[in-house]
């Protein structure tokens, strides 16, 4: 690489906290893995599809009649780890880049029961704030890092929350999906505005 590339990759990389990153958080086994591992007399290591070494950040992936397929990440997140501690390895920094004015994105991918919705929502039914996962996380930090901020007299927000599912992208923000909401606030008479625009 150049010189002027590699200050080009310093100076970038000194001035946000986040890049991309993959992190891959395995969900423990649910009631119905566990019945069905039990049904087929399965031990404990044989039910697991796949193995995890947080300490190299590898992930292997067990494939019948062939050798496991090896995954190398950026982080491991195992079937221990709290909402809070997924959210500061995922989101934090993102979040923080955004209020020093980077966009950021956080994209979550896996099949259908993988755990996307616990990680990225939270459990099903009433709020947790325990439980709760990225996004309400992500919001209240925003939120509370603009409020604590005295030197911010207006801020304008916009949000995209997109969902692509059979190859169809659907804006979860709004039911005819075919707008994008932004909320302003004014600090100074601490209104909220929510509106929605084509």
């Amino acid at each position: 690489l150049s010189l002027a590339t590699r200050l080009t990759e310093y100076v970038i990389d000194s001035m946000t906290e986040s890049h991309v990153r993959v992190v891959c958080r395995v969900r423990p086994a649910n009631d119905r893995e566990h019945l069905e591992a039990k049904k087929a007399s399965l031990s404990k290591r044989d039910a697991q599809c796949c193995n995890v070494e947080p300490e190299i950040s590898t992930i292997s992936v067990r494939v019948k009649g062939n050798e496991p397929l090896q995954f190398v990440v950026d982080e491991i997140l195992g079937t221990n780890t709290t909402q809070e501690e997924c959210f500061n390895v995922v989101a934090a920094p993102t979040v923080r880049d955004i209020l020093r004015g980077y966009n950021g994105s956080i994209f979550a991918y896996g099949q259908t029961g993988s755990g996307k919705t616990h990680s990225m929502y939270g459990p099903e039914g009433a709020f947790s704030a325990v439980e709760s996962g990225v996004v309400p996380r992500a919001v209240s930090m925003l939120f509370q890092s603009l409020n604590d901020n005295d030197s911010i007299v207006q801020f304008t927000i916009k949000v995209s929350f997109l969902e692509i599912y059979l190859e169809t992208m659907r804006d979860l923000l709004n039911v005819d999906g075919e707008k994008t909401s932004k909320s302003t606030k004014n600090k100074k008479n601490k209104k909220m505005q929510h509106k929605s625009a084509k």
